[in-house]
């Protein structure tokens, strides 16, 4: 029986079973390092193997793959790009584990887009990414009802977290949140989704990210520019109450004088302040860039390349400098044509899926800042989730990808149709 020939009960079945998997996948994302399998790694790398192959069983059963938009061939090109760094990277080891990391990541983006091909399906990834913050965020309260803080300054996250990091994948999914809040379809998930967000504020506050912080208010601010420009009043003031009485809450009830202070210090330390040695990273950064403007010194290899040039052997805590050391100018120009490829996107797709996706990058082009997130899977999601906007959604049969099919040859004149 070809695939073609199977009932459609058997083709629902695969498509709803790549459906959950990439949901329960997406959904360990925001707190990846919370559950660890021996001889596997985290649970989000053995989810991903089972949506990888439910989601190869839905095209095979359905006969039917969806069409790369720009946005993916760009993504490709990026990590190709990455590849031919390895021939003059200074470590290849870590090149190759970086490279690893990106075929990870392509294989996330097209799995998301595979299920994102109805704004029913592509909400119900939100919902999982939601959850799944939401989740991390009750470790964050858990960790700090218990006592047991990541450092001494007493900033909080989940098991095996970096603060910083797990603040940003908690922005992130405030706008999501917001999205499906007004979107659903249902009362109970509208109510799920709002009810999230007072939550993800709160663990925001307890991670004591100073960047995160910048990102939120990075989202707020283009969620009230655009909630005035399309005469939304109410809804600007519900989301501005809502944001400052959570924080308000926070910062005067149990938020640690420490991470109150820390805060506080966010003018401060954007004026004159070394935004917790970032500079010296950033001043290495330039550094490699200058030396290697258009080659860069190979990819995963900057605290390699750092450290040989009297630096720090740390990452580069800044995406866009991490980018331009170690793939050059053509990396970097890859990745920001990503972005400018997605915008055409979704601006095509309508005025709902523009503005969620110029509130969401704006949190996140402020969020990367500040980390290197070039290769991390929130990063990775969040692309593959608005590059899944192609409208409408296009297919193709998967013979014709491999099969030519028999044309009229050309030179032949077109036979008559007879009556």
């Amino acid at each position: 029986m070809t695939p073609a020939q199977q009932p459609a009960s058997v083709q629902s079945a695969f498509s709803t079973l790549a459906l959950l998997a990439a949901m329960a996948m997406i959904a360990t994302i925001p707190g990846e390092t919370v559950v660890v399998i021996d001889q596997l790694g985290t649970l989000t790398r053995a989810l991903g193997g089972l949506a990888v192959c439910s989601a190869l069983l839905a095209c095979i059963s359905s006969n039917r793959m969806r069409r790369l938009s720009p946005a993916h061939w760009i993504l490709l090109c990026y990590v190709f790009w990455n590849c031919i760094t390895a021939l003059w990277s200074p470590n290849p080891e870590a090149t190759r584990i970086q490279l690893s990391r990106y075929g990870q990541s392509l294989l996330l983006v097209w799995i998301v887009f595979e299920q994102a091909r109805t704004d029913v399906r592509r909400r119900a990834l939100m919902a999982s990414y939601v959850a799944g913050a939401a989740i991390a965020a009750v470790f964050v309260l858990k960790a700090y009802l218990e006592g047991n803080p990541l450092s001494s300054d007493r900033r909080y996250g989940a098991p095996g977290s970096d603060p910083n990091d797990l603040g940003l994948c908690l922005v992130l999914a405030v706008p999501l949140a917001g999205y499906l809040a007004s979107k659903a379809q249902r009362l109970l998930s509208r109510s799920l989704a709002a009810l999230s967000i007072p939550l993800l504020l709160v663990g925001i506050s307890f991670t004591g990210s100073r960047g995160a912080m910048l990102a939120l208010a990075a989202c707020a601010a283009v969620s009230l520019a655009f909630c005035f420009k399309t005469g939304r009043v109410r809804g600007a003031a519900f989301i501005g109450l809502l944001a400052a009485s959570a924080m308000v809450l926070v910062g005067m009830g149990s938020l640690p004088q420490t991470l109150v202070r820390r805060y506080a210090d966010i003018p401060s330390e954007l004026e004159s302040g070394t935004m917790s040695n970032r500079l010296k990273l950033w001043s290495t950064s330039f550094d490699l860039i200058t030396d290697r403007p258009l080659t860069g010194h190979g990819a995963g290899a900057f605290p390699t390349a750092s450290g040989s040039h009297g630096g720090l052997p740390d990452v580069a805590h800044n995406t866009y400098l991490s980018v331009a050391a170690e793939q050059g100018a053509p990396g970097l120009f890859l990745l920001l044509s990503v972005v400018v490829a997605i915008t055409l996107i979704t601006r095509s797709a309508g005025p709902a899926a523009f503005h969620l996706w110029l509130i969401t990058a704006a949190a996140w082009g402020v969020g990367i800042a500040g980390l290197t997130w070039e290769g991390a899977k929130a990063t990775w999601f969040i692309l593959g989730l608005f590059a899944g906007y192609s409208a409408p959604p296009r297919s193709a049969p998967l013979h014709s990808r491999w099969h030519v099919r028999p044309s009229h040859p050309s030179f032949l004149p077109a036979p008559r149709s007879t009556r």
